[in-house]
């Protein structure tokens, strides 16, 4: 949002530029998590759509694993050292480390919750057809 705001997209609200495809279920989804870890009840129940879409979510923590791991830290050693120096050239804002951290930490949500929903143990499966 902070892109959005530093160039006045007036148009469109910020949210609206900022909320991509997918991202209310993956909000959704880590709240889930938050109820889990919370363990205030004894049953969760998740309503999901008929697609791929839930599980594909899951696995991003698999898809980007090997980014995150090899070239995400140097990722962001670059950004210390050229965001004083770019940000005025290109007029807009770079991720700051907030940003990234709270890019890590959201990777690693859906990672538990994947393995949450993996497991057995904790997690049951039931189809319900019209």
């Amino acid at each position: 949002t902070l892109l959005f705001t530093s160039k006045a997209a007036d148009d469109i609200t910020t949210e609206e530029l900022t909320m991509f495809p997918g991202m209310e279920d993956l909000i959704s989804l880590l709240r889930v998590l938050d109820y889990y870890k919370q363990n205030t009840y004894d049953v969760i129940i998740i309503d999901c759509a008929p697609t791929g879409e839930t599980l594909a979510m899951l696995s991003f923590p698999d898809m980007l694993g090997w980014w995150m791991e090899k070239l995400f830290p140097i990722k962001r050693k670059v950004l210390k050292v050229v965001r004083p120096v770019a940000q005025p050239l290109l007029g807009v804002p770079l991720p700051t480390d907030d940003i990234m951290d709270e890019l890590t930490n959201t990777l690693e949500q859906l990672g538990e919750m994947r393995d949450i929903l993996s497991n057995r143990d904790v997690t049951s499966i039931r189809i319900v057809v019209n």
